[in-house]
């Protein structure tokens, strides 16, 4: 009879855990300074957070009328096959950087981006204490400074300020791209292959889309990643000028 009883305590319990904590959208939302509503919306009435949505809002304000608008407006008129396209996109060397393959490509069904650059962790921000939790935000706001500024990360920069901390590496950056896109987030999850990994799936209309990203060393040529890439191939390919390393022996595998 005690074992009946405290399982059902245990269920009760799970369940009421289950109700109280934040969706993944919800957490997107949040960190990406917009609104929230659920078990998150108390904690945005902290100075600290409010401080973190005007910077946000603000970075990305500058960041729509600089280059998100006149990007797509460009796409629109001069590679309108592509910017309406559902194929693949391959991003490499791309980091977290969702922001830019999804301004070109807005419609493609998966999106494959890769880099050394961890893949972090986003917990329940409920659970975290409210001075670590305000640490984190200035830490994510600092890491994403260079993309809302101008069109890339630095690394440098980035793993300082997200290599430590409840809320580290790549996997809050594209929290933040997917909730200020307009996307919902659906589902996250850990993959092991081809590479470690993580697989988001997300809509931003009618049909849902995916997002991978992995983390692994593009060198060296015929790696499982790169055949598993192949099998999916072809597709829509992005490169930034700063990482095109192709013409080098050790990246001509990619």
């Amino acid at each position: 009879m005690k074992c009946r009883v405290l399982i059902a305590l245990l269920l009760t319990s799970a369940s009421a855990f289950a109700q109280n904590a934040a969706t993944l959208d919800e957490t997107a939302h949040f960190l990406a300074g917009m609104p929230v509503t659920g078990a998150l919306e108390p904690l945005t009435h902290d100075p600290t957070w409010q401080e973190h949505a005007q910077a946000m809002n603000e970075a990305w304000t500058r960041k729509e009328q600089q280059q998100i608008w006149p990007i797509r407006q460009w796409m629109q008129a001069n590679a309108p096959q592509y910017h309406r396209s559902n194929d693949t996109v391959f991003y490499m060397f791309s980091g977290p950087d969702f922001l830019y393959s999804s301004i070109f490509f807005p419609l493609s069904s998966n999106y494959v981006l890769a880099g050394l650059e961890p893949i972090g962790n986003v917990p329940d921000l409920t659970q975290v204490p409210p001075e670590v939790l305000q640490a984190d935000l200035v830490s994510l706001r600092n890491s994403m400074n260079s993309i809302l500024r101008f069109q890339y990360f630095i690394t440098k920069e980035m793993r300082a300020d997200l290599g430590r901390g409840n809320v580290s590496g790549t996997l809050p950056i594209l929290y933040v791209f997917l909730a200020r896109l307009g996307y919902t987030i659906a589902d996250v999850t850990n993959v092991s292959s081809p590479a470690a990994g993580v697989k988001i799936t997300f809509s931003g209309g009618e049909q849902p889309q995916t997002l991978y990203y992995f983390k692994t060393d593009l060198s060296g040529g015929n790696s499982a990643f790169l055949r598993w890439c192949a099998a999916r191939g072809p597709g829509l390919s992005l490169l930034k000028a700063a990482s095109f390393l192709m013409h080098g022996d050790g990246f001509s595998g990619v």
